[in-house]
């Protein structure tokens, strides 16, 4: 029975379960995914958990669209469940998220939150690979929002995955799908609902985050999260993405509007007990906003190598290499730069 899969699963402390028709489930622990149970899901099981758990309207949207993203309360704890098709077989991959709202404190993200929370306007994009911590760190900074400041934050997410409740700021959170049609409306949405603060979800197309420019541009503070491996990758991939009619367009909003990126890796530990983050973080200075509006973003690494208030992957990898958290084989599979990689490490002896 799949409820009981789900329940053990959350008693082991997965991060994924995995579930197929005719295939043994799996699950992802720190970073690894193996096998949970030798029992493989049979059909009926799969339909028991729909019949259970998912309401005509979404069951409507998959036959359309082939899947579908939805969130669940399960044994006191949420799951993000998205739905799809292999084969002609339904399959599920769920992400189980924990139960308490992590501190800035807790994930290292301090100065990030600080600098930011003071931000009047602007667009912060946090970023990284499926499974690197986005949403741990953007409900983190949220959290510290609404903690210390006067605020009115409006999210849009597909699914909600991260229940909070007002504190010092006042909180509206929009599920894609149930309480708004996409995250073009939600955004227009909150340009009329008097925010201050608001978290997309996802930026996925141009057409989301030439909506979030455009909320930073009349005054809001956009806090999005983009699926790029560095601050450089993140801007070119903006502008990639752009028609070619908008890219100068684009590059003056972007060194107007953008405040800070900040990448991260969940790495793991020696003994793959637990995973350690490894941050870049890119604040946005004047060098920075000249950079973008002429589009040479290869110099951006200059900037996060020289100043003070930034931190380069290599290094944060390194420091994780130095205190003995990871291995040197293991940080570099997430860096870019590996002459750099190393010469942060200490003690090394220059291989290669």
């Amino acid at each position: 029975m799949i409820t009981n899969i789900v329940k053990e699963a959350i008693n082991s402390n997965v991060s994924d379960l995995h579930l197929l028709e005719g295939e043994v489930p799996r699950v992802r622990i720190n970073g690894e995914l193996k096998v949970f149970r030798e029992n493989k899901i049979a059909k009926d099981e799969i339909d028991e958990f729909i019949n259970e758990n998912i309401d005509t309207n979404l069951i409507n949207k998959f036959n359309e669209e082939f899947q579908i993203d939805f969130g669940l309360e399960a044994f006191d704890s949420r799951i993000r469940v998205n739905m799809y098709k292999e084969m002609g077989k339904i399959s599920f991959a769920i992400r189980f998220l924990p139960n308490k709202i992590l501190t800035v404190n807790e994930i290292e993200m301090e100065k990030e939150a600080e600098y930011i929370s003071k931000l009047n306007k602007g667009l912060i994009l946090i970023t990284g690979s499926a499974g690197s911590g986005k949403s741990t760190t953007s409900s983190a900074i949220i959290d510290y929002i609404n903690r210390s400041m006067s605020k009115h934050i409006v999210t849009v997410e597909d699914p909600i995955e991260y229940i909070h409740e007002s504190k010092k700021s006042y909180i509206s959170q929009r599920e894609i799908g149930k309480d708004v049609l996409d995250y073009k409306m939600g955004l227009r949405g909150a340009l009329r609902e008097d925010a201050d603060v608001i978290f997309v979800g996802e930026i996925r197309d141009m057409e989301t985050l030439e909506m979030a420019l455009t909320s930073a541009e009349t005054g809001q503070l956009v806090i999005a999260t983009m699926h790029t491996s560095s601050a450089s990758e993140t801007i070119d991939r903006v502008l990639d993405s752009c028609d070619k009619d908008k890219v100068s367009q684009v590059k003056m909003q972007l060194s107007l509007e953008l405040k800070m990126v900040i990448t991260q890796n969940l790495i793991k530990s020696k003994d793959s007990s637990r995973r350690f983050l490894a941050k870049e973080v890119l604040r946005v200075n004047n060098a920075v906003s000249n950079i973008i509006r002429e589009g040479k973003t290869h110099l951006i690494k200059n900037e996060l190598l020289t100043s003070s208030e930034m931190i380069m992957m290599e290094k944060s990898v390194a420091n994780l290499v130095n205190m003995n958290f990871i291995s040197y084989e293991e940080g570099i599979k997430y860096i870019n730069d590996k002459k750099l990689y190393e010469g942060y490490i200490v003690g090394l002896k220059m291989k290669g």
